[in-house]
């Protein structure tokens, strides 16, 4: 039993070595040609001073509309200048809203133009030898 439970010893044999390769994941999928001028219109931010100027607008017409609001929701007399100027503000700033977000349409068509390249062309997982 002590002979059975002993490695046998091969000798005077050769054995290559295993083949070895190397295997990259890829990803086959149809690249987006980007062009320069989409490259700038994606570096376009929306202009922070539209936003800003919106942000006040539209801050300035809930300081002077909602107390109106609140006054008519009970009831009670409501002071039209105020009201009027609520409303005068909130128009201002939809407006100047819009006018950032017109100004700002080249950059999302660009966004929608890749969002559908890679929508209409997944990516397939595939192995490439190296």
């Amino acid at each position: 039993m002590a002979d059975a439970e002993k490695p046998k010893r091969i000798e005077h044999k050769r054995f290559d070595a295993p083949f070895e390769t190397h295997i990259e994941l890829v990803l086959h999928q149809p690249p987006f040609p980007l062009t320069e001028v989409d490259f700038l219109r994606l570096k376009q931010k929306p202009d922070p001073v539209l936003a800003a100027l919106t942000g006040a607008l539209l801050a300035l017409s809930a300081q002077f509309g909602l107390p109106a609001l609140i006054s008519y929701i009970r009831k009670e007399p409501v002071v039209v200048s105020d009201a009027g100027i609520g409303i005068g503000f909130l128009v201002a700033g939809l407006v100047i809203f819009a006018v950032g977000f017109l100004l700002n349409k080249p950059r999302r068509q660009v966004m929608q133009r890749i969002e559908h390249h890679f929508k209409n062309n997944p990516g397939d997982l595939g192995y490439q030898r190296k």
